[in-house]
């Protein structure tokens, strides 16, 4: 029998010992690009690896919900969309390791495509409301950056980079 791996933010594979739990967990993120930019996330849990907005969807939400409440938890901006409104969209379901908490997920995610965000624009560096930073970055300069293995995944398959 093949032994089960799972990776992390960085792409590195662990491997869960017997003592270990597996949980399932489903997840909403979004991808935002404006004039060649993207915003990204600074997480103080993995402050040298950016990320998307995003997170946990909770009982009862619709995956829309989800993805508002967790973009305006994690920025404080709001996503101007509304329910039932068309977007493109990536899924996927990982084997992820969360390092910061020491566990190991079944995690099925799914990404949205938003672009057009002039009224969420803005120029420089700016704290988040969950202890981080988030800035509109480069498309050039996001390529080098070590985005979150699983969110560059979603990121190459919206075809940004």
């Amino acid at each position: 029998m093949t032994e089960l791996c799972f990776e992390d933010r960085q792409g590195c594979v662990h491997y869960p010992d017997s003592s270990s739990t597996v949980k399932t967990r489903e997840g909403v993120f979004s991808c935002c690009v404006f004039k060649g930019r993207i915003l990204l996330i600074w997480p103080e849990y993995a402050p040298n690896i950016p990320e998307l907005a995003g997170g946990g969807i909770d009982a009862e939400e619709t995956i829309s919900i989800a993805n508002q409440r967790e973009f305006m938890e994690e920025t404080g901006l709001v996503l101007p969309f509304s329910e039932g409104e068309e977007q493109k969209s990536f899924h996927q379901t990982v084997n992820f390791y969360a390092d910061d908490v020491d566990e190991y997920w079944f995690y099925t995610q799914t990404f949205f495509l938003f672009d057009g965000m002039d009224n969420i624009f803005f120029e420089g560096k700016r704290s988040t409301p969950e202890a981080g930073v988030m800035e509109w970055v480069s498309l050039d300069e996001a390529k080098m950056l070590p985005i979150h293995f699983m969110h560059r995944k979603a990121i190459k398959a919206f075809g940004i980079f």
